[in-house]
C-alpha cells in the first residue's frame, strides 16, 4: 500500500510538471493528461527499469508523450528536472539525518566510518572537477540553441538538434514555469 501510494504521489507530481509545459509542446489536440495516464507511464517505467535500469525513464516519457500528444524531448526533460530534484531531496534528507546522528557510536560505526573511508581518496580537484561538469551542462542547456543558430555551416544540424534541444529546455524548465511549485515540493 505505501508503494502504491508513493507511485500514485511520484505520477501527482509528474502530471504537476506536465500541466507546466506550455501549449506550443503538443503535437496534437489532446486534453489534459490524466492522473490515470501518468501512473500508467510511470509504472511502465518501472516496469522496464526492471529488466534495464535508467532505460524505464525514457520508456515513461515516451509512453506519455505519444499517448498525451505533447513532444518527447519537453516530456523528457519533465523527467529529467524531476530525478534532479529527487536527488537534491535525497541529499538534504541525509544531511539532516546526519546531523541527527552525529556522535552516536552506531552511526559511526554503520555510517559515517565506512563513508568516510570510501570517500577519503577524493579531493578537491575532483569535487572542483564534478561541480564543473554540473555547471558546464546547465550553461550548454541554456545557450547551446542560441549557438547553432548562430553557426552558419551547421545548418541542418541546427535544424535537426535546435528545435529537440529547445524543447527539453521546456520541458527541464517547468519546476520554475510551474503554478503548482508548492504542491511539487510537498510530493517530492
Amino acid at each position: 500500500a505505501v508503494t502504491l501510494l508513493s507511485h500514485f504521489l511520484r505520477a501527482w507530481r509528474w502530471r504537476m510538471f506536465i500541466d507546466a509545459l506550455p501549449e506550443s509542446q503538443r503535437v496534437g489536440t489532446a486534453p489534459r493528461v490524466s492522473l490515470g495516464l501518468a501512473f500508467n507511464s510511470v509504472m511502465i517505467g518501472y516496469l522496464i527499469n526492471n529488466a534495464v535500469p535508467r532505460l524505464g525513464e525514457f520508456a515513461r516519457a515516451a509512453n506519455l508523450s505519444s499517448q498525451a500528444k505533447w513532444r518527447f524531448s519537453s516530456v523528457f526533460g519533465t523527467v529529467v528536472v524531476e530525478r534532479v530534484l529527487d536527488m537534491v531531496a535525497l541529499i538534504l534528507i541525509l544531511m539532516g539525518v546526519a546531523v541527527v546522528v552525529a556522535g552516536s557510536p552506531a552511526a559511526e560505526a554503520v555510517f559515517f566510518g565506512p563513508l568516510r573511508d570510501r570517500f577519503q581518496s577524493v579531493g578537491a580537484f575532483e569535487i572542483v572537477v564534478v561541480l564543473a561538469l554540473i555547471t558546464a551542462f546547465v550553461l550548454g542547456l541554456m545557450w547551446l540553441p542560441s549557438i547553432l543558430r548562430k553557426r552558419s555551416g551547421t545548418a541542418s544540424l541546427t535544424a535537426r538538434l535546435g528545435p529537440i534541444i529547445d524543447s527539453f529546455r521546456v520541458g527541464f524548465l517547468t519546476l520554475f514555469k510551474s503554478d503548482m511549485r508548492l504542491g511539487i515540493f510537498v510530493t517530492t
